[in-house]
């Protein structure tokens, strides 16, 4: 299945990864496009209605988060994860991206 990104911002976030994370990230993508909807744990999570995180686990903890939308993976929203939760202004920026892209 083809991933796509929704929005500069989750790009940038991609482009951003530094090389010694970057097979990592490579790694969670290839497997994202291959598995999709059947990808599970540790690489995917469902976070609710409609939304999923794509994890990358090493030294830095990366999170995509992700949904399907007409045969596409649309990544709405990237960042470092520095908690043990996930913030509430993350979940909220990426519900607030998966609402204009359903528009």
């Amino acid at each position: 299945m083809e991933i796509v990104f929704f929005n500069n911002r989750s790009e940038k976030f991609f482009r951003s990864v530094d090389d010694s994370l970057r097979s990592h990230l490579n790694e969670a993508f290839l497997l994202l496009g291959e598995y999709n909807y059947n990808l599970g744990m540790p690489f995917s999570k469902s976070l609710g209605v409609r939304l999923f995180e794509l994890r990358v686990v090493d030294v830095i903890h990366l999170r995509f988060v992700y949904t399907f939308y007409r045969g596409k993976i649309w990544i709405l929203h990237g960042f470092t994860k520095k908690t043990e939760r996930i913030s509430r202004r993350d979940i909220d920026y990426a519900k607030k991206q998966l609402k204009i892209l359903l528009r």
